[in-house]
């Protein structure tokens, strides 16, 4: 087994920013601006299908069960 691919768990974080070396700081901001965005998406998503929700039962109400 090669030995740059055998993760210490406790030493995670000293090995992974000796791999990445000189680019760690771009690669790990980039994996935070992608985690950031991927939460952000997924609370638009939830938000809007409330929003939603929230509008279907309004015209609902308003046509009094003629729907």
């Amino acid at each position: 087994m090669d030995k740059v691919f055998a993760i210490p768990l406790p030493g995670f974080v000293d090995w992974l920013l000796a791999y990445l070396g000189k680019y760690a700081a771009q690669v790990l901001g980039s994996y935070m601006a992608s985690l950031i965005l991927l939460v952000a998406i997924i609370w638009l998503s939830l938000w809007r299908a409330a929003r939603t929700k929230r509008a279907l039962a309004q015209a609902e109400a308003r046509a009094g069960g003629r729907v």
